[in-house]
Order: C-alpha cells, then structure tokens, then sequence
C-alpha cells in the first residue's frame, strides 16, 4: 500500500505448488540461467530447489532494498542466501538481482 496504493486486490486464485527440485526432475532443463519472480518469496524457492541449484550457472531474483511485501525478501537477505549457496552477486539492475556461480568468476590481475 506504500509504494502502490492504487492496487487492491480483486480476487485470490488458490493455486498448487511444487518445489522446483521437484519440477526439474519431472521435467528435467538444459537451461543454466534461472529467473525467480515470485513477488517476495525468492529465498523459499531458491531453498526449494535442492541440489538442483547448481545446475544454473546464472540466477536472477526480484529483490529489493526494502521489502515491497509483507514478510518479502530483500536485496540483502537474498544475497545471503545466494552466496551460502556458491553464488555470487553481479549486478542490481531495477529490482533484478544477478548472480553467478562463484566457481565461474576469474580474478585477473
């Protein structure tokens, strides 16, 4: 309501879930970039993604500065999560943060 107090909700749409670990093994990817825009709930599903993680050379999350949603992920709590789990950040790009894997960063001197 602070940052949009425009909006109001018109409906709730319930809906099922599966964690992303899970997804991948029912539909196994190529891919080694993955997005995650899930309105303040990017560190459960970085979490739900297992050992499945590192598959993905590149991540980018919505996150932002301060929290847009109740309860939501930051740009900070993100980081943590992401660097606990061997990546890196790169860039903040308008609420987008990118990541990479750690063991892909070259330091030249």
């Amino acid at each position: 309501l602070d940052h949009w107090p425009d909006i109001t909700v018109e409906s709730i749409i319930k809906t099922h879930t599966k964690r992303l670990d899970t997804l991948l093994k029912e539909r196994p990817s190529p891919a080694n970039m993955l997005v995650i825009d899930v309105q303040g709930h990017e560190i459960q599903v970085i979490e739900g993604a297992g050992d499945s993680l590192y598959q993905f050379d590149f991540v980018v999350c919505e996150a932002y500065v301060e929290a847009l949603y109740e309860d939501a992920a930051t740009f900070a709590s993100v980081s943590h999560v992401m660097f606990c789990h061997g990546y890196a950040p790169v860039t903040w790009v308008e609420g987008d943060a990118w990541f990479v894997k750690q063991s892909l960063i070259q330091v030249r001197l």
